[in-house]
């Protein structure tokens, strides 16, 4: 749990270059060297490169669905090491947000491609991590999960699943 203002004006994740790219390539058919991703790279080889990277991914999600990390970890150990992030275990390389005070799913910083990649295939539940709740997002879960028979007045919030 965290306090403070860490969660108002956060940017929005669509206007980072890598899911505006995404989407600009997926859902409007841009090329890929018409979009923000270009930027990213002066070496042409290493933006053809990170291109063919997506287009492999977004084709295994497309064809295979959405895994959990855990479950691709366990399937082909070496595979999930080999393209872990920044993170200590295949296990823990999910998608990471945070939630503000208000309930709003925040981007983290780990599965920026998967997220953008199933925001485009219009995949609705995916595996996520919580990385950091605002404590007067916590102060309403712990008040819903002490009331009985409480009515919690949003259920298709995700953090609110685990206290029916």
């Amino acid at each position: 749990m965290i306090d403070g203002d860490w969660d108002r004006n956060c940017g929005r994740f669509i206007d980072q270059p890598i899911p505006r790219s995404i989407h600009q390539h997926y859902k409007k058919g841009k090329p890929w060297d018409e979009t923000p991703l270009v930027d990213m790279y002066e070496d042409d080889r290493q933006f053809k490169h990170k291109c063919e990277r997506i287009e492999r991914l977004y084709n295994q999600i497309e064809r295979d669905g959405f895994e959990p990390q855990f479950n691709l970890a366990n399937e082909s150990p070496t595979v999930a090491w080999n393209s872990v992030n920044a993170t200590i275990a295949p296990q823990t390389d999910e998608i990471t947000v945070d939630i503000g005070r208000d309930g709003e799913l925040l981007w983290n910083m780990l599965g920026k491609h998967r997220l953008s990649i199933a925001k485009a295939l219009n995949i609705e539940h995916i595996p996520i991590l919580v990385f950091a709740r605002h404590s007067e997002w916590q102060a309403i879960r712990a008040q819903l999960a002490n009331e009985e028979n409480v009515t919690i007045p949003d259920s298709r919030h995700p953090d609110l699943r685990d206290l029916k």
